[in-house]
């Protein structure tokens, strides 16, 4: 995250109330002094309210305000102001029945005006040194009374002012010279007094700005009476200081009626409560450490001017209004405006010593500078105008300000300001520490200024000699450079063909990628392996033959295909299990063409535009969708700081689904993040119709198809803005913002209403595809977008993905384990010379590439990426790719830092597998229905096998997909077994009983596969490999379960397809909801009566077929047979059972945090 700490929950001040106040009467207390100030935004007072005896008018009751956005706001309000004095009578009342903050009583009017109206404060006038005045009398006049002791000799403790805020007549000696002991007593302790001084300026500042002198939000059809009482004579310019009973002519305590929309739509002032606030007891906070520790502001001082740049720190109260401090400091309004459009949580407007020398030494003689590298990691943004605030790249949280001289920093977490300020002063320090030799380095453009700086005086000396000489730098006479001595100095890439300079930088890069052919190696020898089975096979047959010459067996060999495509997958793990423990390692940490073990070297120049696609459904905001953006804003924050620019883009397919509160929730969440979203409508909602069976996809292709539109907009309303500006005039992002704004609300008006969508949807060069439930490390965009500018020929880098756990029981450790494991074999096969796989998340696409696999769907006639006719869409889009000539690469750099979610259920599980198969059914086969008329192959599969895919990696995929049909094959060929060899039907000798089969699987899954992993763990120095080998085997008895018992399932999915049966599933839950015994048998029997009924019937046929039951001819004895049943039989029972972490769980009251998903349509 750069300098800053690591993110914290945001802050969330409580919102403002919107009911009616409970009248005064009604809680037995005391009016408000300034019954008319709590009533700002009133028409007229009740005829029948009561009489306040102290303005002796009708008391009010609060009317609506709104803010700047529409939003509505306090109904009763008074000045901070009038708490602070109410405060201040709160500690002087002895009176137990007047101890209520925010009250007062007629006795202490008088002394409260004097007070206040007589202190003379001018702002933003002299000097702006703590130590301009010198003592205590000089403050005397221009500043409010407090309450201090005077302690003289002999004499008995007395207050310096009366109960109140009445000051009292001066005590003797007062302003008489100390002398003696006194005299040293006062420079012994005047650091202590410069803090009260400081102190009481602040609550001097804070009661004058926001007390009656200061006009608040008044009509535009203010009548006469109204305006005098709205504008008393100013205080802070003259010397004149108003008596008490010339302000009190043009009191405000009257009634008045005041529109608080009409000149400032903010209003100056805070709720009526008891005492200050959070908001206020927050700033007040951040303000003094800023003041007396850090010395990054300075407080407003009475009675002088300053002339430098105000400072100060403003809190988001709510979304489109602030709470400033100081308070209604004028000189801050451009500031408040420009952080409300940015829309952090808290800014602070920071001017110091060490921002001073920044901006003297680095900023200011390079005006062309646009922002401050601190180090390659770091960087600052520059801008003209505190304005352009606003535009500031958000994620950064920080700019320099060019016009005011000031540094601005902000958070989205009002506790994580200081120490983010903290810690980027400490970098500056170290910044500066380092020298300008060390600094220019990274801020290239000051070289280029200074040159240009030179350039300009030397052109002015030459005009000034009117001489034919040409003068270095320095002064140096420098002969004239001939057309043969400037090409003499030019590089040797230049003096080159560019024929050769392509040759040259293509074996250059094959130098640093090579294509390795371990892969190609092993996968000869796995086929080699399944035919030399299919061999063995059709040896028997011909031994057959020769004994009684019958040909019809050779029939047996149709199913050779078949069963060369099933044994491939285990062929594969064969041979591949026999090179990791035997075979070379070092790939694993190299770079090659599908692999990347170590991170490009970073182009730090111009980085692309990042774009974050986030598809989300209806998973909980504060569990799932937070937490992921969080993580990201991390990552942004770093790249940012880079000098790279990313936006979040959420294509939220549950918006137009939820409640209005929970959809208003969202959107308020995504626009204070600076979040773009887009939303479509429900299945069958006016007419759209959401295809597919896995909504992914058509949620991605309905964003980027808007986004496209938007482009498109754009390019035609770009050359109408320009021609309607000056020629002169520069096109800049305002421009541009203005344009997309336009182009955005047309095309959602194309939409109909349809659509829903907010913030910048534009897709930058690359995009990075995340889930919800996703954690990213904190440096990957950098590393990303460098390696896609070395290689304009990759299309997609896939990181290898670590395991985020949440609920950390039996099951979701023992997929957590399964998952780290398959990444790593990914990892070893990618590195070995495989073509990486894209796994549809946490991984990098570049957006022109995605274009071009852009195809119009039949059936609505628009153009999409992604497939919505599979449910494998991130399948489809790798094979696509590839076909086009593009690459997958499979990027390990980041050490697993990518964090993604497993399932918590077995049922989620089981839903996963399912999808998996189903997907390689439809990348495979058409339906039954049409085999007669397109045949049994698809298109896209055709495509595959024909293009320039490598042979080896089209065997290796061709693996993967028929190990799902060798899965949910096995329960079928297991109850077959069991009547065929149990009954001794008469069959070929080319058949292989299911015995042979169970054993070679323990063998090799059980057995070889682990020994594998174990040893490669080792020999790549993971660390822990010791614990992890421990894991391997403990877990084998639980994936024994897992595979076995999935076997039906797995067949139904596949099945399902082929019938064209319409199969759906629920929502992955990314959120942990606790269970137990008694709720998870109807939830169980619901999702697996299927296998329970057919397996649960197997039980007792076992029994009874091999009891003496059934004949001797008939009876069932083999172990050779009772072994493969009995395994596939109990792994289905079991599965539902076993693996469920809630079924031993008898609590009577679980506690559910999430709700369960409904099914997608």
């Amino acid at each position: 995250m750069g300098v800053f700490g690591k993110a914290k929950p945001a802050f969330s001040p409580p919102e403002l109330p919107t009911h009616d106040p409970v009248p005064a009467r009604a809680t037995q207390r005391r009016v408000s002094l300034f019954p008319s100030l709590a009533s700002i935004g009133l028409s007229e007072p009740d005829p029948n309210a009561p009489i306040d005896p102290i303005t002796r008018g009708r008391t009010f009751s609060g009317e609506q305000q709104r803010g700047i956005n529409g939003r509505k706001l306090s109904q009763s309000i008074v000045p901070a102001w009038h708490r602070k004095a109410s405060l201040a009578i709160a500690r002087r009342d002895t009176n137990p029945g007047h101890l209520r903050l925010g009250e007062t009583t007629a006795n202490n009017q008088d002394g409260m005006n004097k007070a206040f109206y007589k202190s003379k404060l001018t702002i933003d006038d002299g000097s702006s040194d703590e130590d301009g005045l010198t003592s205590d009398e000089d403050l005397a006049p221009s500043r409010l009374s407090v309450t201090r002791r005077n302690k003289g000799k002999g004499k008995a403790k007395a207050l310096d002012t009366l109960p109140g805020w009445d000051a009292a007549p001066p005590l003797k000696g007062r302003l008489k010279k100390g002398k003696g002991k006194d005299k040293k007593s006062k420079h012994k302790h005047r650091s202590k007094r410069v803090m009260r001084r400081l102190d009481e300026n602040l609550d001097a500042y804070n009661a004058y700005a926001q007390n009656g002198l200061v006009p608040l939000t008044r009509s535009a059809n203010t009548t006469r009476d109204e305006a005098s009482a709205l504008n008393p004579p100013p205080m802070s310019i003259g010397n004149t200081i108003l008596e008490e009973d010339e302000y009190m002519v043009k009191s405000i305590s009257q009634p008045m009626s005041l529109n608080t929309g009409a000149q400032d739509e903010q209003p100056r002032a805070v709720l009526v409560g008891d005492g200050f606030d959070a908001l206020d007891v927050m700033a007040d906070h951040i303000f003094r450490t800023g003041v007396q520790k850090k010395k990054w502001f300075k407080a407003p001082r009475m009675g002088v001017r300053r002339n430098d740049a105000a400072t100060g720190v403003t809190i988001r109260a709510r979304t489109g209004l602030y709470r400033t401090f100081p308070v209604d400091y004028e000189a801050l309004k451009p500031f408040e405006e420009a952080v409300t459009r940015l829309n952090p949580e808290v800014a602070i407007k920071i001017k110091s010593d060490i921002v001073n020398t920044i901006m003297d030494t680095y900023i200011n003689p390079s005006p062309s500078m646009t922002e401050l590298v601190i180090d390659e990691n770091t960087r600052i943004q520059i801008l003209d105008t505190i304005e352009l605030l606003a535009r500031a790249r958000k994620h950064q949280y920080a700019a320099f300000v060019r016009s005011e001289q000031v540094l601005v920093v902000w958070a989205d977490a009002v506790e994580n300001v200081i120490p983010a300020a903290e810690a980027l002063e400490e970098s500056l320090i170290q910044f500066v520490w380092q020298g300008p030799e060390v600094n220019v380095k990274f801020n290239l453009v000051m070289l280029q200024d200074a040159k240009d700086r030179e350039e300009m005086k030397e052109q002015e000396r030459r005009d000034s000699q009117n001489s034919n000489e040409k003068y270095g730098i320095d002064g140096v006479v420098l002969p004239e450079l001939t057309a043969d001595d400037k090409g003499s100095i030019k590089t040797k890439e230049e003096d080159m063909d560019p024929e050769d300079i392509a040759k040259r930088e293509m074996q250059r890069y094959w130098r640093e990628r090579p294509v390795m052919l371990i892969a190609p190696f092993s996968d000869g020898v796995a086929i080699m392996l399944c035919l030399a089975l299919i061999s063995l096979g059709l040896r028997i047959l011909i031994k057959e033959y020769i004994l009684d010459g019958q040909p019809m067996r050779f029939v047996l060999m149709i199913f050779s295909p078949a069963l060369c495509c099933i044994a491939s997958f285990a062929a594969m793990c064969v041979v591949g299990s026999i090179w990791q423990i035997f075979g070379p390692v070092r790939q694993v940490t190299q770079k090659s063409k599908y692999f990347s073990g170590i991170a490009p070297k970073r182009h730090m120049g111009d980085l692309a535009h990042v774009t974050v696609q986030l598809p989300v459904y209806k998973e909980s905001l504060e569990e799932v969708i937070m937490p992921t953006v969080e993580s990201l804003k991390v990552a942004i924050t770093t790249y940012e700081r880079q000098g790279g620019s990313v936006g979040i883009l959420i294509c939220d397919d549950g918006l137009q689904l939820l409640s209005k509160a929970e959809a208003d929730k969202r959107r308020r969440f995504y626009f204070d993040n600076n979040i773009a979203y887009v939303a479509r409508p429900g299945h069958n909602v006016d007419g759209f119709i959401r295809k597919g069976r896995f909504k992914k996809a058509g949620n991605m292709n309905f964003a980027a198809d808007l986004s496209l539109r938007v482009e498109e907009i754009m390019d035609d309303m770009r050359p109408l803005a320009q021609e309607k500006k000056e020629p002169e005039h520069f096109w800049n992002e305002l421009d541009e913002n203005d344009v997309y704004d336009a182009a955005l609300a047309q095309a959602l008006e194309e939409k109909q209403g349809k659509a829903w969508a907010a913030g910048n949807i534009r897709i930058g060069e690359v995009i990075l595809i995340v889930d919800s439930d996703t954690r990213v490390p904190e440096d990957c965009f950098a590393d990303a977008v460098s390696e896609m500018k070395e290689s304009p020929e990759v299309a997609i880098i896939q990181h290898m993905s670590g395991v985020m756990q949440v609920a950390n029981h039996f099951f979701e450790n023992g997929i957590a384990h399964f998952t780290r494991s398959i990444q790593h074999a990914i990892s070893y096969c990618t590195a070995s010379g495989e073509v990486a796989p894209f796994v549809g998340h946490n991984a990098f696409l570049r957006w022109s590439a995605l274009q071009e696999c852009m195809s119009v769907d039949p059936d609505d006639g628009i153009n999409k990426i992604w497939s919505e006719d599979h449910v494998s869409e991130d399948f489809q889009i790798a094979v696509t790719l590839q076909i086009k000539g593009y690459t997958v690469r499979w990027a390990t750099y980041t050490g697993g830092a990518f964090e993604e979610g497993v399932s918590l259920t077995c049922d989620d599980e089981i839903n996963r597998w399912q999808k998996y198969a189903f997907g390689c059914s439809e990348l495979l086969f058409h339906p039954l229905k049409r085999w007669i008329f397109k045949g049994p192959i698809t298109p896209l599969f055709n495509q595959f096998m024909w293009s320039s895919i490598p042979i080896h990696s089209k065997f290796t995929i061709c693996g993967y997909i028929f190990s799902y049909y060798a899965i949910s094959i096995a329960w079928v060929l297991s109850v077959a077994n069991y009547f065929i060899e149990g009954f001794a039907l008469p069959v070929d000798g080319y058949y292989l009983p299911s015995w042979k089969v169970t054993l070679v699987c323990i063998i090799l899954f059980t057995g070889l596969c682990n020994v594998a992993f174990i040893t490669l763990r080792y020999r790549l120095k993971i660390p822990n490999c010791g614990q992890l080998a421990f894991d391997q085997i403990k877990w084998i008895p639980y994936f024994s379960i897992f595979f076995t018992g999935m076997s039906m399932p797995m067949s139904a999915a596949l099945v399902s397809h082929l019938v064209g049966y319409n199969m759906t599933w629920s929502t992955t839950v990314k959120t942990v909801e606790k269970s137990n015994f008694f709720l998870q048998l109807p939830i169980i029997w619901r999702r697996f009566w299927p296998q329970l009924s057919f397996f649960g019937l197997c039980v007792p046929m076992m029994i009874i077929t091999s009891s003496s039951l059934m004949p001797a001819g008939y009876r069932v004895s083999s172990i050779e047979v009772y072994v493969p049943m009995g395994i596939i039989t109990a792994s289905h029972l079991l599965y539902p059972f076993a693996l469920n972490p809630w079924f031993l769980s008898f609590s009577n009251s679980p506690a559910m945090s999430g709700n369960h998903p409904e099914a997608e349509a």
